[in-house]
């Protein structure tokens, strides 16, 4: 009874503090100044209509998203009236209300706090922003740090610089965030993974064919008639190498007359829904609805900015080599990403690095694609290998290549293994060919077309867990 009474007590105290503070601070009005430091983007100097506000500089939400637009850090500002709601989306372009980019403020304002929901990607999140003369301003380095550009401030010339080129840099330095590398380095391209593919010119006739109607998220795409085995092969290599694609696992239905295929219904997944140009419930084509394809592009889109947003937002260390950085992500996915088997309405989802990356579950192939996707961003070559694991089931890992050696990390199975044993695990990090072999997996095998795999050899041990620990 005693100790209740004390936290009750407490309670109180604190309650009665916060509002003694917060009365001395409605008492205390503040003011917004207009901003007297030059404002640089990418180099060029902009007017912006900017105030001080306690300290700190604040911009005009839609000047900013004005000024990023058509950059890699481009984003758009939406109004919900029905909600009283902002809603910020990641990497889209920007639609402008004509009401960006009217000059510097004059005199001081009263501002207010923005009573305005704010959404970003459709997430409610929480931002310090006033409403000014009916205009929203926010905190220029919150905005740095959520769609991770570069905000830096010269003092010696009074310069706040805006810089899209690099990711965000807290102020006074501290933790970077893996944007800040990605930002710096020269990603991994899907034609630099093909060197290392083995195809006839009619498979690669067939895969550039696939690659362009997946990316356009076509039901239906025409090939160049080609046998039923080359469509196969061509498909498992597209799911290999196109690392960016999270709407489609590889599945696929096929038109062919006597084993000639002249066309592929790629079945893609989106929000726990199949858009696909084959009816399964009659097996016959047909042409889905524009509202369903429209539907599905929206939510890719939307997703390949969260991904990168979140991608861009992963805390990392200052200085780490390629192998420290490729550790600290499989830690990450260890740590914040559930390993899930279920086979049922749905599945696909696992496969997806959409699940991976925002929503923390996956199964092998998930965990595969995502770490291929960040690595081949931060520029170190990263495949997606096909197998079968240790229990006879198809399996995918990924092939990493650290200072000219090639090396298999199976990021998904020691993620299983770390959440079943309440620590981090790592049987399977850069190993040999001969090392996944003696514990039973098959790199390739019969479960798959010949060639599906690319042309390397693990054999080096320099990177191996054991070594760098």
């Amino acid at each position: 009874m005693l100790k209740k009474t004390l936290s009750i007590a407490l309670a109180l105290i604190i309650i009665l503090g916060m509002s003694s503070f917060a009365a001395q601070e409605a008492s205390a009005a503040l003011v917004a100044t207009p901003t007297a430091s030059t404002v640089m983007v990418n180099g060029s100097t902009v007017a912006f209509d900017a105030y001080n506000i306690g300290g700190s500089n604040y911009f005009k939400l839609r000047d900013l998203a004005y000024t990023v637009n058509g950059t890699d850090k481009q984003f758009e500002v939406g109004w919900d009236n029905a909600n009283n709601a902002i809603r910020l989306t990641s990497g889209r372009p920007y639609t402008p209300d004509g009401s960006e980019m009217s000059g510097k403020g004059t005199g001081n304002k009263t501002p207010r706090p923005t009573s305005s929901k704010i959404y970003l990607d459709g997430r409610a999140v929480s931002f310090t922003a006033y409403n000014i003369e009916d205009s929203n301003y926010f905190k220029i380095r919150d905005i740095g740090e959520t769609f991770n550009f570069g905000v830096d401030w010269d003092d010696a010339n009074k310069v706040i610089a805006i810089d899209t080129s690099k990711g965000y840099t807290p102020e006074g330095g501290g933790t970077l965030t893996l944007g800040d590398y990605i930002s710096k380095s020269a990603p991994i391209t899907t034609s630099k993974l093909l060197e290392y593919y083995s195809m006839t010119e009619a498979e690669r006739r067939c895969y550039d064919q696939l690659a362009a109607g997946v990316a356009k998220l076509e039901t239906a795409i025409a090939v160049t008639p080609i046998s039923r085995a080359s469509a196969q092969k061509a498909i498992w290599i597209l799911n290999a190498t196109q690392f960016d694609v999270f709407w489609w696992g590889g599945g696929s239905y096929f038109s062919e007359s006597n084993g000639i295929v002249s066309a592929v219904y790629p079945r893609y997944f989106y929000d726990n829904k199949v858009l696909c140009g084959v009816d399964e419930s009659a097996w016959a084509f047909y042409t889905p609805p524009a509202s369903a394809v429209a539907e599905a592009k929206a939510w890719i889109q939307s997703g390949k900015a969260a991904i990168r947003n979140a991608v861009n937002k992963m805390p990392m260390q200052a200085g780490m080599t390629p192998c420290e950085l490729e550790l600290a992500i499989h830690d990450w996915f260890s740590v914040n990403t559930k390993f899930e088997t279920y086979e049922g309405p749905g599945q696909e989802q696992l496969m997806s690095m959409h699940e991976a990356v925002l929503n923390g579950r996956a199964n092998c192939v998930g965990y595969t694609k995502a770490f291929q996707y960040i690595l081949n961003m931060l520029g170190i070559e990263c495949h997606y290998l096909n197998g079968v694991n240790s229990k006879g089931v198809m399996h995918a890992w990924n092939a990493v290549k650290l200072d000219g050696d090639w090396y298999h990390v199976d990021v998904g199975s020691d993620s299983a293994a770390s959440e079943y044993y309440g620590r981090l695990f790592y049987y399977y990090f850069n190993r040999t060919d001969k090392y996944i072999t003696d514990y039973g997996f098959i790199i390739g095998g019969s479960d798959y077309p010949d060639g599906v795999n690319p042309n390397i050899k693990c054999i080096a041990t320099k990177f191996s867990y054991e070594n760098i620990s």
